[in-house]
């Protein structure tokens, strides 16, 4: 490598850096998906955790991270993410469900590269708790915006609304069915993950 490509790759290094940072935030590029879910103990992996119970502010787990039974639907979970579709061990239930997290990550960062990484890392989990819902986060998030809503409080309103069909129902089985449940849920998650990200 010569001097001027040396010079080059610096400069793209510098382009990724200032596109994941504008204004003390951290915006949806694919770089940043990359480093929040490159691992289990990446931050984004451990916010989710801590979003599950699974994670501490600090990077460990929790009791419940080997297995625990879903309250919701009375499954078994295992590992950060309460992986309870495949693994033979926490390990591997971690390693299979990151992929699946960080896939569905890269695509909200494609689909909207404007998104704060507080916002990304809150429709992550949101997939992670209910993939469903999670597919309609980024129309429900801009609504949100769109009625004033900002920061925690739209991510929390977008998350909520998620769970509600284009006819109008709630469809939230493993959260009572309850709109107050679910608020208070995604608010619970939402507070979780943001102390993450700001304690990384």
């Amino acid at each position: 490598m010569n001097a001027y490509q040396s010079m080059s790759a610096i400069c793209v290094s510098l382009m990724f850096v200032n596109l994941a940072l504008v204004g003390g935030e951290a915006i949806a590029t694919n770089r940043t998906v990359e480093l929040l879910f490159a691992s289990p103990d990446s931050t984004g992996s451990v916010a989710i955790g801590m979003a599950e119970g699974t994670r501490t502010v600090d990077g460990g787990k929790t009791s419940i991270w080997d297995a625990h039974t879903d309250p919701g639907n009375r499954k078994r979970n295992q590992g950060t993410f309460s992986n309870q579709i495949d693994g033979s061990n926490p390990e591997e239930a971690d390693k299979l469900q990151l992929e699946r997290v960080r896939k569905f990550a890269n695509k909200l960062a494609w689909a909207n590269p404007d998104l704060t990484e507080l916002e990304l890392v809150g429709g992550a989990d949101l997939y992670n708790q209910a993939p469903k819902a999670a597919a309609v986060y980024l129309d429900k998030l801009e609504e949100a915006k769109e009625k004033g809503l900002s920061g925690l409080e739209a991510i929390v309103e977008a998350r909520t609304n998620s769970y509600i069909t284009p006819e109008g129902k709630l469809d939230a089985p493993g959260l009572r069915n309850s709109v107050d449940f679910v608020r208070h849920d995604q608010n619970r998650r939402m507070s979780e993950i943001e102390k993450a990200l700001k304690n990384r």
